[in-house]
């Protein structure tokens, strides 16, 4: 079953999303989507519709979610992943991103995981049957 570029889009934009976390999920999700369609498939026509995908469609070459990320494939800035991922409270703890996230991760290591779950919200929006 192929779908609409246009509907998938609409799809991936009215995911729910209370939480920063979750609207930048969804801003990665919307980048990897038209980068996807853009980049890889060099199509303009939002009425052109698109088979099944895999994450391997989004990774742009790389291996993996963290490869991609610290390949420089999104954000490079520690604070534009901050202002990305995180809500104006946590932005200011962290200092704009001058501060690490936690004591486990750098922030391309968070974005990796932003990116990670994007992906699989583009996905399951490109795959899923009407």
């Amino acid at each position: 079953m192929q779908r609409h570029i246009a509907d998938i889009r609409h799809d991936i934009e009215t995911n729910p999303a209370r939480s920063a976390w979750d609207k930048g999920v969804r801003g990665y999700a919307e980048e990897l989507f038209d980068g996807y369609v853009r980049d890889a498939l060099n199509i303009c026509d939002e009425n052109t519709c698109l088979g099944k995908i895999a994450e391997k469609d989004l990774l742009n070459g790389a291996s993996d979610w963290s490869q991609y990320s610290w390949g420089g494939c999104a954000d490079v800035y520690d604070c534009d992943i901050c202002e990305h991922l995180c809500s104006p409270s946590e932005q200011k703890k962290r200092r704009g991103g001058e501060l690490r996230p936690n004591a486990n991760e750098e922030w391309l290591d968070v974005q990796a995981r932003a990116l990670r779950q994007a992906a699989r919200l583009v996905i399951r929006a490109v795959n899923r049957r009407d």
